[in-house]
């Protein structure tokens, strides 16, 4: 029959416990991982670690710290509720930032263009070829990336009155010379198409 002996060595090196709660050195032994925790001769504490092949093991950081040893069971969530940025790719936040910056810009190209036709109606001669000698170009301005260009018409004198959709009426009728006399101030390989508003009575840009 074998004998088993008592160990009785009064000083134990004390070794460190895997994430599994194996012994470090020797973690396949789930024996060894017991009765090492039931002599007391295994620790979380990686400054009272005494056994050099854990101590060796821990320094080439073949293992997660003793910290993360403990296996929690049963851990709280982080967050309760996700957050507002919880999830989102932060290149996606710059880009929808870069996209949200360009909308908020001003198309210069666009405002110079409306420059150049403003000056090209404005050295034209269909008002008074359309009878109305009494209005004048106000302003053109750029509406969205591609879509026409406002011309706003306004009358000469403040205090006469007329009705604003029947000029406008007179000014589409009028469209094609317009485009025309644009044509050929601004070298473009299409004339800009052109939407009017006229100011109503009064009103002065």
């Amino acid at each position: 029959m074998t004998r088993v002996t008592r160990d009785d060595r009064t000083r134990r090196d004390k070794h460190a416990l895997d994430e599994h709660g194996m012994v470090l050195c020797n973690p396949r032994d789930r024996e060894a991982a017991h009765r090492a925790e039931m002599e007391g001769i295994a620790t979380h504490d990686a400054a009272a670690v005494t056994c050099r092949k854990c101590l060796t093991l821990l320094h080439r950081g073949e293992t997660p710290g003793p910290a993360l040893f403990r296996r929690v069971r049963r851990a709280p969530p982080v967050a309760a509720e996700p957050g507002p940025g919880d999830g989102v790719d932060p290149r996606e936040e710059r880009r929808a930032k870069l996209r949200e910056d360009s909308r908020g810009k001003s198309d210069h190209a666009r405002e110079r263009l409306a420059a150049q036709i403003f000056e090209a109606l404005n050295q034209s001669a269909v008002l008074g070829a359309a009878g109305l000698d009494d209005f004048r170009f106000a302003a053109v301005k750029p509406s969205g990336d591609s879509g026409p260009f406002l011309v706003e018409v306004c009358g000469v004198d403040p205090l006469a009155r007329y009705e604003p959709a029947a000029i406008e009426a007179v000014l589409r009728e009028h469209k094609g010379l317009l485009r025309a006399e644009v044509a050929q101030s601004v070298n473009r390989r299409q004339a800009p198409e052109l939407r009017f508003l006229v100011l109503p009575p009064g009103a002065q840009p």
